[in-house]
């Protein structure tokens, strides 16, 4: 039993690992692969920084949860995790809408906003990389038990069926990342129909998860 138990933890713990990986260092690459030559601008630089920040965080084991510290729910929301995977897809030239009730994000706790904010960060990239549009809304709704964000885009969508197994950002960075935490996803597309993905994670996710 105990063998099993390490197993299962050694398992999330790569699970979570290969999602990182994925959603700074390819991203980061992919990003920078349709940049003009030239010297990076500064929220450039900024967001490398901070992604090998956590990609070391992951090498050294040590905890990748941080919170801050404001006087105000305004602040906090400048300071949110969820609205920072904003930001970098607006500096990476996503016009991002913001629409619903952003500071329900305030009511997860630090770790639990730090996992939603990657699956979104894949989310956004997905539509940068696939919908073949450069607009979409990111809505946030709170039941009083779950937070629910939406990412929405009207872009040329795709077929459902025929996503294959490789398809990392969809089925590790998003699904199996939120499922993690104990949330669930899911997803509306069809071709020429945008793509429209729903994430609900429960307020009270405990600590360890």
């Amino acid at each position: 039993a105990h063998d099993e138990v390490a197993a299962a933890v050694v398992y999330r713990i790569e699970q979570r690992a290969s999602a990182i990986l994925h959603d700074t260092v390819l991203n980061h690459l992919s990003t920078l692969s349709h940049t003009v030559d030239g010297p990076l601008t500064a929220e450039q630089r900024r967001l490398l920084e901070r992604d090998l920040g956590l990609v070391r965080g992951v090498t050294l084991g040590e905890s990748l949860l941080t919170t801050a510290v404001s006087s105000s729910d305004e602040e906090r929301w400048n300071a949110h995790p969820i609205h920072e995977a904003i930001r970098g897809a607006r500096s990476q030239g996503l016009d991002v809408d913001i629409t619903g009730d952003p500071e329900a994000a305030l009511a997860v706790q630090p770790h639990v906003a730090e996992v939603i904010a990657l699956a979104l960060t894949q989310s956004l990239a997905n539509v940068m990389k696939h919908s073949g549009v450069a607009e979409a809304e990111v809505a946030l709704h709170s039941t009083g038990a779950e937070l629910m964000v939406m990412v929405i885009d009207g872009g040329r969508g795709f077929d459902l069926a025929e996503v294959g197994s490789d398809r990392l950002g969809l089925r590790g960075s998003i699904r199996g990342r939120i499922e993690s935490i104990g949330g669930s996803v899911q997803i509306w597309s069809g071709l020429g129909k945008g793509t429209s993905i729903v994430m609900n994670v429960p307020l009270d996710v405990a600590a360890g998860s």
